[in-house]
């Protein structure tokens, strides 16, 4: 059985901060402390990627929006930075040295994030899966899957167990969750 070479990554990568991916979600949530129970004690940077009003509505819609009010795009830039720094906090007490950054998209929410992993010189990107599905999976994609298959550095990504969900987002006793991709 031949063996593969080992992939080499650039001079410094590996010393690179942790990317560590927030949308907000229960999952990213749980990605996080999943995560430094492997990479506790390094410097982190708690990424929460937004889609301004015109560009969210217009995925939506299938069609861009013009006038948006400026204060929506002030309120969603505000917003991002405030879940920004709660997910600086999950990660500081989860263990890393994390700080917030939100970052407004231009263009798709997964090239985003491969441009700052580059741009900060990221060790690796961690990421949350949410299971979407069927009929989900297919019309939304997955921003995890994309940053799997075009980034140029490891990419953690880490699918929540029950007893990771924070106690509000766990399905209550007796109900079934839905399946995982």
């Amino acid at each position: 059985m031949a063996s593969t070479p080992a992939r080499s990554y650039p001079e410094g990568q590996q010393s690179g901060p942790v990317l560590l991916c927030d949308d907000g979600s229960p999952d990213a949530a749980a990605a996080v402390t999943a995560a430094a129970a492997l990479l506790s004690g390094r410097q982190a940077i708690a990424l929460h990627v937004w889609l301004p009003p015109s560009a969210a509505i217009g995925a939506l819609s299938g069609f861009q929006i013009v006038a948006i009010p400026p204060e929506w795009n002030d309120q969603m830039s505000q917003d991002a930075d405030e879940l920004a720094r709660q997910a600086a906090d999950r990660a500081t007490q989860a263990g890393f040295e994390a700080r917030p950054l939100a970052v407004e998209a231009v263009g798709p929410t997964w090239e985003v994030i491969i441009e700052l992993a580059r741009e900060y010189n990221a060790a690796v990107i961690v990421l949350g899966a949410r299971g979407l599905s069927g009929i989900k999976h297919a019309l939304l994609g997955s921003v995890s899957e994309k940053v799997v298959r075009h980034a140029d550095r490891p990419v953690l990504v880490l699918h929540p167990r029950p007893g990771d969900l924070p106690a509000e987002a766990a399905p209550a006793a007796g109900t079934v969750a839905g399946g995982s991709t």
